[in-house]
């Protein structure tokens, strides 16, 4: 009956610790959500984290279970590879670890040599590329940090055509593809009462790592590529593996209204700005200027668009809803505006493509719902609807 009554006991342990084990499984399964949403609630000086399983259904109160960020945190953070990273200034680039499900700082280092950042891309999972403005904040230059020991291990600058009438640059993207960095720029006229940009945008690539002249190449037809990827991407690669890139003339950035704005395409074999590819997006649709685009699947691309017709002043990019989507198809050129509600703000990466799916966070009078955009039948259907105290997302991303 001793021995019996042992075996009992002994197998009772085991199935419990089979249970635990069990239920432990079934809870780290729960706890890796596969989207995070970067966000900001009723306080505007309270950032947050919060992550889910599913945007195509429910609805969530994020402000009151997401992580709240540390008060230093503001509108900078960008998410690669389970690491958050603040690339605002080069004074305090800062790498941000996960702990326990939010953000804690690990590191920062500082680019000396660089004053204002334009934009950046993760080479790969080491190598952080940050191109930027000189001291005089005239030339583009460029910083590659290593991402492990987070310091700068390469810095040069961006040896662009100087012929001395220009008094600054602006960077739209850098990219790397196999051992060639993409760069576009523009130039940009100083004097005591005017700011003007060069009726062309530029393509410059480099041999990487190595960051010597391959090619220079320049496009008429527009001017002026807002920052990729600094809140909001404006170059997205196709599925035929080329470059489309938005410009925007309005008030708002080139400030050339005279020049139309749209979609230009940037060739990687030729290494060149395809002179023979431009969407008008202004004049086809009249008062609309593009400010974000995200690739979907095959040749559709999605665009966000500004109304300037609603617009009356600066303030309106923050607070009015002005903003419509078009899914572009590239191969023709067509574009289809989405039945959605007018959004807000600008400035946000409020849209995630998963599974040729683009799920879109549109901000509309009751607050924010995710729409479900499918380009193999054009479809849009109600996803995840978002209490309203969420007041501005930031960006969306897979875990």
């Amino acid at each position: 009956m001793h021995i019996h009554s042992t075996s009992t006991a002994i197998l009772k342990y085991i199935l419990c610790l089979y249970i635990v084990v069990l239920a432990t499984a079934c809870t780290n399964t729960e706890k890796s959500d596969k989207f995070r949403i970067y966000f900001r609630g009723e306080d505007r000086h309270k950032e947050q984290i919060f992550t889910l399983a599913d945007l195509s259904q429910g609805y969530v109160d994020a402000t009151q279970q997401g992580e709240v960020l540390d008060s230093d945190i503001c509108y900078d953070l960008y998410y690669h590879k389970g690491v958050y990273y603040d690339i605002d200034r080069p004074d305090k680039i800062k790498k941000y670890i996960l702990k326990n499900g939010r953000p804690a700082l690990e590191s920062s280092c500082e680019i000396a040599q660089m004053t204002e950042i334009e934009t950046h891309t993760w080479i790969n999972d080491t190598v952080l590329a940050v191109i930027g403005l000189d001291s005089k904040h005239r030339n583009p230059v460029y910083a590659f940090i290593d991402t492990k020991e987070f310091k700068v291990k390469q810095y040069g600058e961006i040896p662009i055509p100087d012929d001395n009438s220009y008094q600054r640059t602006s960077i739209g993207f850098a990219a790397v593809a196999g051992d060639v960095m993409y760069i576009t720029y523009v130039y940009h006229q100083l004097s005591a009462d005017s700011y003007t940009t060069s009726e062309a945008i530029n393509l410059i690539t480099l041999d990487y790592p190595q960051m010597t002249v391959r090619h220079n190449s320049s496009n008429n037809r527009s001017t002026y590529e807002m920052k990729n990827g600094r809140h909001q991407p404006t170059m997205a690669i196709g599925a035929d593996k080329k470059f489309y890139f938005l410009t925007n003339t309005s008030s708002g950035f080139g400030q050339m209204e005279h020049i139309p704005s749209g979609v230009l395409r940037a060739n990687m074999k030729e290494e060149n700005l395809d002179d023979h590819y431009f969407v008008n997006i202004t004049d086809t649709l009249k008062g609309c200027y593009p400010t974000a685009i995200w690739h979907v699947w095959n040749d559709i691309f999605l665009l966000k668009c500004e109304r300037t017709d609603l617009m009356s002043s600066w303030e309106d990019y923050l607070e009015e809803r002005v903003f419509e989507y078009y899914a572009l198809n590239v191969r023709n050129n067509s574009l289809t505006k989405l039945d959605l509600p007018l959004d807000t703000p600008w400035y946000t990466n409020n849209v995630l493509v998963d599974n040729d799916v683009a799920y879109i966070a549109n901000n509309a009078e009751d607050g924010y719902t995710f729409w479900l955009f499918n380009p193999k039948d054009n479809s849009l259907k109600k996803g995840l609807k978002l209490d309203p105290s969420v007041k501005r997302i930031f960006s969306i991303d897979l875990n």
